[in-house]
């Protein structure tokens, strides 16, 4: 991928670098190969979630991110080549983390070392909270959507599930440009608390992560049957097994 220097070490996982597609110090061909990488990686493990690429891209020409969000396009490297992705965008506001998309290529993570996952997931989110900290906020918690069969490995980086019958829209911000609201099957919504979360009663910050995915991310009318019905689910909250 050209210049190594740009490649972020993972400390844990040495086998494993990251290059941000909105590095400051990428220059504008170094983004577009960045780019190019990520929407390879990314229509191998997600071919039917198209639309981030769309998002990216638009924030390239553009300059603007989602209102209130910091995006995060992490193309994950070993041996200098593009081997995953990991796409997370940080509410400001709210102190949240959306962790959207993430995958490794299976060849690329047999021979890691078991803890691989947990330990890229802590990188990622200490990368956050001190992000958030230099610009004087604080990070409650993290929040992630995952099919049910992918449970056990969140829970193994620390997440719970916060509501089990959760609904994630297809086509997640475009949703308004494909007329019927439609929502993926088999979803749950998993949060953990980090920061200034921690401490938090659960069921607040279950409540706060899923209304700013829901509401503040995708655009959701805070009215919508699956918002109220997830919001009514985590204002219980007990992990769901």
């Amino acid at each position: 991928m050209g210049r190594l220097d740009i490649l972020i070490t993972i400390p844990d996982v040495p086998e494993l670098g990251v290059i941000d597609l909105f590095s400051p110090s990428l220059s504008q061909g170094e983004r577009l190969e960045v780019l190019a990488g990520l929407s390879a990686i990314h229509l191998t493990h997600f071919p039917t979630y198209g639309h981030i690429l769309e998002d990216l891209r638009a924030q390239l020409a553009t300059g603007l991110a989602p209102a209130g969000e910091v995006v995060h396009a992490w193309l994950v490297i070993r041996d200098e080549k593009p081997v995953g992705e990991w796409i997370f965008n940080v509410n400001k506001e709210n102190g949240i983390i959306l962790m959207l998309f993430g995958a490794v290529d299976r060849d690329a993570r047999i021979d890691l070392p078991r803890e691989w996952l947990p330990k890229l997931v802590d990188f990622l989110l200490d990368i956050c909270v001190e992000e958030a900290h230099r610009a004087d906020r604080v990070i409650k918690a993290g929040i992630l959507e995952s099919a049910d069969e992918h449970i056990s490995r969140w829970r193994s980086c620390g997440f719970v599930v916060a509501d089990s019958d959760y609904e994630e829209p297809i086509n997640g911000v475009h949703w308004q440009e494909e007329g019927e609201l439609e929502f993926y099957d088999s979803y749950a919504a998993c949060v953990r608390a980090i920061d200034s979360g921690i401490g938090m009663p659960q069921t607040e910050l279950a409540m706060t992560a899923i209304r700013t995915l829901l509401v503040d991310h995708y655009l959701l009318p805070e009215d919508h049957e699956c918002v109220i019905g997830s919001l009514g689910r985590a204002a219980k909250f007990i992990e769901y097994v």
